[in-house]
């Protein structure tokens, strides 16, 4: 059985994974084919950024959103899964989104 400290690393790499992919899609998205918008009014601003600007922003805030998920697994246990699952469920729904406007380019 694994340990808990290696799921938590584990849950972790997989949200920090899925905000960055999130991130290159979007990115790929909206500025090389024009085919997509950004839904997220605060994020609008960072895809008019040149690329390594959005690229800076957005690893900070997926350093953060890591930093704040290995305080609540340290400090918090109790509300870490809840925290991951909704971290990584919410990134899910963005992934399906993507394979569907990836969908639609490929097959127009």
């Amino acid at each position: 059985m694994e340990s808990s400290e290696k799921v938590c690393n584990r849950k972790i790499i997989i949200l920090f994974t899925m905000i960055m992919l999130d991130y290159f899609l979007t990115y790929i998205g909206i500025n090389m084919l024009g085919c997509i918008g950004e839904s997220n009014q605060l994020l609008v601003k960072m895809f008019e950024m040149s690329f390594m600007k959005s690229l800076i922003i957005r690893l900070i805030q997926a350093s953060v959103i890591v930093l704040l998920s290995w305080i609540i697994y340290k400090y918090g246990n109790k509300y870490f899964n809840d925290y991951m699952t909704f971290g990584i469920g919410i990134n899910t729904v963005v992934m399906i989104l993507h394979i569907i406007w990836i969908t639609i380019y490929l097959i127009n």
